[in-house]
């Protein structure tokens, strides 16, 4: 954190934490698709907003959203480099 500002790099497709360029890697980085890793994130969020209301999500579901997302991009994605 530089100058009061908080900075979360987040991955996603297969990217790892320690893929990140420094001075990203150095940073704590999450994984999208792991429930406990949006739900700090929500948190994280949540405490610098300073709200009041804790949102009831259901982490759970919201990463197997982005696993099924992921699975899309990755199968797009090596369709354009078949050609």
């Amino acid at each position: 954190m530089e100058r009061g500002i908080l900075v979360i790099p987040l991955c996603h497709s297969g990217l790892k934490p320690h893929d990140l360029p420094i001075p990203l890697s150095l940073l704590q980085a999450l994984e999208l698709n792991q429930a406990e890793n949006l739900k700090f994130l929500y948190e994280t969020i949540s405490k610098k907003m300073d709200m009041q209301k804790v949102l009831n999500a259901n982490f759970e579901s919201m990463a197997l959203e982005i696993i099924e997302i992921e699975n899309k991009y990755k199968q797009e994605k090596q369709t354009f480099t078949n050609f």
